[in-house]
């Protein structure tokens, strides 16, 4: 008998033990864009050659920051999550503005033939351009409306390889970066992790350095993804699958007790 109360306290304080452990985080794509057309983003050297900054341009060969047409899409990690609602609406018409800069004295980094260009602080922003309102569980967003705004320092950085055509900017708060997300549809106050990944296409010319400096001028055409740990909730009020299966059974006994009382006052007629 003292041997099974044993093995039965050993196999509670497992399962207590089992319980209390956090489960390690991960971050969750919420929502990812393409861009539409030819080139959408450029790297432009500071006069110091040890700098610069990375942003969007209007039309392919502009040199100046801009607002490029984009196409924006929330994500739903699985389904049944309550980001299916705005999963569904699609892919959205957009507009992005990206700005993000490399200080003086930012050179990049030569690993081989790998290449790292460290950027600071900066933000991006996509602007819903659709004319059709967007509607989700009763609140509608316009044309205007903030999809999804970030602001970040330590921004991450530039990767690619010496004299090729594609590469990637990436930035986690996981490594040291601070990201802040704000949107219209969507509130990131229970999110503790916070990422984005943006692959670069079409590199023109190709990745190049000078040892010492920062990156060569580029242009590029940017698409990418956004997560978070958890994944951010609608902002839009939408009930729980169990409250309206409740909604559900109180209209039904309302239409039940109307016809109660209709019988009722034809019995009584």
């Amino acid at each position: 008998m003292t041997i099974i109360r044993t093995l039965a306290a050993a196999a509670t304080l497992a399962a207590a033990f089992t319980v209390a452990t956090p489960a390690a985080a991960v971050t969750e794509t919420f929502a990812n864009f393409t861009g539409v057309g030819g080139s959408n983003i450029y790297w432009r050297q500071s006069a110091s050659r040890t700098g610069g900054s990375l942003f969007s341009v209007s039309h392919a060969g502009d040199t100046s920051v801009g607002s490029v047409a984009t196409k924006f899409r929330f994500e739903s990690p699985r389904a049944g999550n309550r980001l299916d609602v705005l999963a569904g609406l699609g892919q959205l018409n957009s507009s992005l503005t990206f700005n993000v800069l490399a200080v003086d004295g930012s050179v990049a980094g030569a690993f081989g033939p790998n290449l790292y260009q460290p950027l600071s602080t900066g933000s991006f922003s996509f602007i819903y351009t659709g004319l059709t309102p967007l509607v989700v569980a009763h609140t509608t967003y316009l044309t205007g409306a903030n999809l999804l705004t970030a602001t970040f320092i330590s921004g991450g950085g530039i990767t690619g390889v010496l004299r090729g055509s594609s590469g990637s900017v990436n930035a986690s708060t996981s490594s040291g970066d601070t990201i802040t997300y704000t949107s219209d549809l969507l509130n990131f106050s229970s999110t503790v992790d916070q990422d984005f990944a943006l692959s670069l296409s079409s590199v023109t010319p190709p990745f190049g350095r000078t040892p010492g400096q920062s990156l060569n001028n580029f242009f590029a055409t940017a698409g990418g993804s956004f997560s978070t740990d958890p994944v951010p909730l609608p902002t839009a009020v939408i009930p729980e699958p169990a409250t309206w299966g409740l909604l559900v059974v109180g209209f039904g006994l309302v239409g039940l007790q109307g016809r109660r009382r209709s019988r009722s006052t034809s019995v009584a007629a």
